[in-house]
């Protein structure tokens, strides 16, 4: 498939990236403290700012997390993926929202360090996986770019 992205939807993507990474750090930096419930909460919107960088390459954006993830499951997930790998990034979003939403709102929930450990390791997983993707796909959006200007 074809994608031809602007510039100011490449640099808002690049945005969305930075926080991505600016969560997941942060994330780490939690379980270093051992404040597990936060780095749920930030390992949770690691992906979801990768989702929302996806979304904003074709001019896209939603209000609502459940929007952002059907979206994104929708256009990308289950048209660019296939198979296992398909199945593991779906189940690492689910997994992530489901603990995100228990260690903010469930009274009596906490999160152990197991727990928080193999949610980074899926959440690693997830955005070596999806910035691969969206930086090939940027990659060969200026590769188009130039080779349509140079003819």
């Amino acid at each position: 498939m074809k994608y031809v992205f602007n510039e100011k939807e490449i640099k808002m993507a690049e945005m969305d990236m930075a926080k991505s990474s600016e969560d997941y750090g942060a994330a780490k930096e939690l379980v270093k403290i051992t404040h597990y419930n936060g780095a749920l909460n930030r390992a949770y919107y690691s992906i979801f700012h990768l989702m929302c960088a996806r979304l904003v390459l074709d001019g896209l954006g939603f209000s609502k997390h459940s929007a952002v993830i059907g979206k994104f499951r929708e256009l990308y997930l289950n048209k660019d993926f296939e198979g296992d790998l398909k199945k593991r990034l779906s189940d690492i979003i689910t997994d992530s929202e489901t603990l995100r939403n228990s260690s903010d709102y469930e009274r009596g929930f906490y999160a152990d360090e197991a727990m928080v450990k193999k949610t980074l390791e899926d959440v690693k997983f997830f955005n070596d996986t999806i910035l691969a993707y969206i930086n090939n796909l940027i990659s060969e959006n200026e590769s188009r770019s130039i080779k349509s200007w140079a003819k």
